[in-house]
């Protein structure tokens, strides 16, 4: 017999051979079962947190689209013509646009609403003016409103412009 740290057998063929502890303990296992098992728990945890980012983030370059498609809008029209528009463009009657943020008239692919308000007898003032600017301009809100199946509005952007005469 040959004399080892490790414990020896006999074989059939009369030659000995050392027995090696191979693998690894139910409790090993276990152990990293359970640690992995964290990991990804833990993985999906910020999967959920990073998709609603990545919905925020889309439902805000489309507000930015709506908003500049609207003032873009405004700006084109006269302005003689500037209350005639905003007060069709209301809240009471908002513009529908679709996930692509084009117009549409479907309530039911209705995704964003954007609406026009103003009020026509304060103008806006300016820094250093001691007065408004009257009758010679006006300031449009333009407020753009996420609609989401199942709630009433969700998420809203608004953002100001001042209009006057060319």
């Amino acid at each position: 017999m040959i004399s080892s740290p490790s414990t020896t057998i006999k074989c059939r063929f009369a030659c000995f051979l050392p027995i090696r502890k191979h693998g690894f303990s139910l409790v090993e296992v276990t152990l990293a079962i359970g640690i992995v098992s964290f990991a990804i728990i833990s993985l999906f945890g910020l999967m959920t947190a990073g998709s609603t980012t990545v919905v925020d983030a889309i439902n805000s370059s489309v507000h930015a689209q709506i908003i500049s498609q609207v003032a873009s809008t405004t700006l084109l029209t006269p302005f003689s013509e500037i209350d005639t528009f905003v007060s069709n463009s209301s809240t009471n009657t908002p513009m529908r646009f679709n996930r692509a943020a084009t117009v549409t008239t479907d309530s039911t692919n209705t995704f964003y609403t954007a609406s026009l308000t103003f009020t026509p007898t304060q103008a806006p003032v300016f820094p250093g003016a001691t007065s408004g600017l009257g009758n010679y301009a006006r300031a449009v809100v333009i407020e753009v409103a996420t609609v989401r199946p199942g709630t009433i509005v969700a998420i809203t952007t608004s953002r100001s412009i001042v209009i006057v005469p060319k």
